[in-house]
């Protein structure tokens, strides 16, 4: 691997018959040997997090590289940015590993979870994790290694400018090394090496050593980065498989659910007709009178609720047409006044003119705003105030409109609001939970966004609707 010095720019040798290990077959004997110890430690394992924490504490440890820091740089692929990953000192190594002996490397000793977190817990890798360099060759000797796959020495950290310089400072960086960790066809991320408390120059010696390091170290990251993304696909791929499963139960679940509506919706309405004749006759009896009411109004509430039913359990299309929001409103509230002045429900309307004309499913966008008064409704059980507000908004970066709802029920618990949405949820004993999930679903239909926040007094259901869809011509 060739080598780069920042200042100067000059090229170091890199023949074998340059290094100086060579000239000495004693000390070459005794790294090979280190080298292969360390590569069989190395690749003792394959977790990503431990191996991290292992190789940087075998680069400090006495008997070995016996650096005073060794810093992991990253590089985050989405954003070009090198981030630090963890820094740490020959004190924290020794200190982890518990009392290391001269011949450490004879037995090298693994690192418990314990240790890890020691390590996090660091001031210098508080530091580090904090560290973000731009992938950029000019601006810092990392990006500079990374790109270039050499190792990079910098003699003068305080003399280097920008980024650099920076990086110096809140480390406190005597003259360091910066070795690229490569795979086998690309860079995985560099080390940072110094000796900020011995003052020790990093000589031709150490550099030759890196080398032999950092292809030994990198091929074990690959390895580990392999086996955590494979890990990581099995894990997805498990719970793709669960949602499938869970899918195709629900799927099940629907037709025999609409099957079942289809069959009692017939009955119902015969029994409903029967008992609104009843409820209009004089039966004699005072109370007659009354079981015919709560006979009719029960089974218009088990109509509605199989009408949600089958509503859900099939796709429904979406009809697109200029469609007047404020007139959608006002036919959701005509068909939900009786029951709203029943319960003792104030309503009021703050709408900030002029709305546009939307394109969209009229009716299935009634039903969302019906859905939502319905809903508001069962929140206030012994009377309350609805605030509907209407105004004009940007939504993803185009024209809208939202529409807010809001009731003074007391909110939901935010134990519950992830769960709002979900079919079969539902805070209301007597509620069927597919209100709201059908409105969400029309809503996600449209383009739009519908959304619940917890206001002072009780539950604000925002609906935020684009005047033009993606996907729809300008009429």
């Amino acid at each position: 691997m060739p080598r780069d010095r920042s200042s100067g720019s000059s090229l170091l040798p890199n023949t074998a018959d340059s290094s100086p290990a060579v000239e000495n077959p004693q000390r070459q004997l005794r790294e090979f040997h280190l080298l292969y110890r360390i590569s069989r430690a190395l690749h003792s394992t394959l977790n990503l997090d431990e191996l991290t924490h292992q190789m940087l504490s075998m680069v400090v440890l006495p008997r070995s590289a016996g650096f005073g820091r060794a810093i992991l740089f990253t590089v985050n692929e989405k954003t070009g940015i090198l981030q630090g990953m963890l820094g740490v000192s020959r004190q924290s190594a020794v200190e982890a590993l518990q009392a290391v002996s001269e011949d450490l490397l004879s037995d090298l000793p693994r690192l418990d979870p314990h240790a890890i977190e020691q390590q996090r817990s660091t001031p210098l890798n508080r530091a580090v994790v904090k560290q973000r360099l731009p992938l950029k060759a000019q601006d810092n000797p990392l990006a500079r290694a990374y790109l270039s796959r050499k190792v990079v020495l910098v003699e003068a950290p305080l003399q280097q400018a920008g980024t650099a310089l920076q990086l110096a400072r809140d480390l406190g960086l005597a003259p360091y090394a910066c070795v690229p960790l490569s795979g086998r066809d690309r860079t995985l991320g560099v080390l940072l090496l110094d000796n900020p408390v011995s003052g020790k120059p990093i000589t031709t010696d150490y550099l030759w050593f890196l080398e032999l390091f950092s292809s030994q170290a990198g091929a074990a990251f690959e390895n580990a980065r392999l086996v955590s993304r494979l890990e990581q696909t099995h894990e997805e791929l498990r719970e793709a498989q669960e949602r499938l499963f869970h899918g195709e139960k629900l799927a099940v679940l629907g037709e025999m659910a609409a099957q079942v509506a289809h069959e009692l919706k017939n009955p119902l309405v015969s029994i409903g007709g029967f008992a609104q004749r009843l409820e209009r006759q004089d039966l004699g009896e005072p109370r007659a009178n009354e079981y015919a009411a709560i006979i009719a109004r029960e089974v218009r509430r088990m109509e509605e609720m199989l009408g949600n039913i089958l509503a859900f359990s099939k796709k429904q299309l979406v009809c697109l047409e200029e469609c007047d929001l404020i007139e959608q409103l006002e036919e959701a509230l005509e068909l939900e006044a009786e029951d709203l002045r029943r319960k003792g429900i104030r309503v009021e309307q703050e709408v900030v003119q002029p709305i546009p004309l939307i394109t969209g499913d009229c009716c299935q966008l009634r039903q969302v705003l019906l859905n939502l008064l319905i809903n508001a409704g069962q929140a206030m059980p012994q009377g309350g105030r609805i605030m509907i507000r209407m105004m004009r908004c940007k939504f993803g970066g185009q024209e809208g409109v939202a529409t807010e709802i809001e009731d003074t029920g007391g909110g939901i618990p935010s134990e519950l609001m992830r769960n709002i949405f979900n079919p079969f949820f539902s805070t209301n004993p007597k509620g069927t939970g597919l209100g709201l999930s059908i409105s969400h679903r029309i809503v996600a239909q449209h383009h739009g966004q519908l959304e619940v926040v917890n206001g002072e007094q009780g539950a604000r259901f925002i609906l935020r609707l684009p005047v033009r869809p993606k996907g729809t011509a300008n009429r």
